[in-house]
């Protein structure tokens, strides 16, 4: 994985405990920018949100997130990765998750691969037990995987992609037909 994901980070990458203690405010109010949680995601990305102002988001450059980035949990429920959508501010991700993208990949078709059951294994296999299972960041590059070409991952990435936007629709179908009757 260290060679299909040229960015593999997290939150305290950014800096020391403490930098990001004096650097870093985090807020329950709307302000600057959405800090990205597990939970986030979990909640459909429907908030409650965590924030951060200007200057935290500006300390935080090397967890910013951008649509379609990947963002894997790497304590508790290790293994779960969730694609980041297009939000109306900028985003950052907070504690207790690892930022995995590739500038050479499709986002798409990893994400796909990320979530596939083979993924989920190998995933498992690196995972560290105690207390709270947990994956550092240097064990999940040692996880081995072989890719298609660049233009099979983004035809199998939109497949899938096309796939879920209709999974979405007939799910939201019973909905409106039991508003109906």
């Amino acid at each position: 994985m260290g060679e299909v994901f040229d960015t593999v980070t997290d939150y305290v990458a950014n800096g020391s405990f403490k930098s990001l203690r004096d650097n870093v405010k985090s807020y329950t109010k709307e302000n600057y920018a959405y800090m990205i949680r597990l939970q986030d995601a979990s909640n459909n990305w429907k908030g409650p949100w965590l924030y951060t102002d200007e200057a935290g988001y500006s300390f935080l450059t090397k967890s910013k997130l951008h649509p379609n980035d990947i963002i894997m949990s790497n304590v508790g429920s290790v293994g779960k990765f969730f694609l980041i959508p297009e939000l109306d501010k900028p985003m950052t991700l907070a504690p207790n998750a690892v930022l995995i993208k590739s500038s050479k990949n499709n986002a798409l078709f990893l994400y796909q691969m990320m979530i596939s059951t083979p993924m989920q294994v190998a995933v498992g296999r690196k995972t560290t037990p105690g207390v709270q299972l947990k994956i550092n960041k240097t064990d999940f590059k040692r996880i081995q995987t072989n890719l298609p070409s660049l233009n099979e991952q983004e035809k199998i990435g939109e497949f899938f992609k096309q796939l879920d936007s209709l999974i979405a629709l007939h799910q939201r179908k019973p909905k409106c037909i039991s508003k109906l009757t």
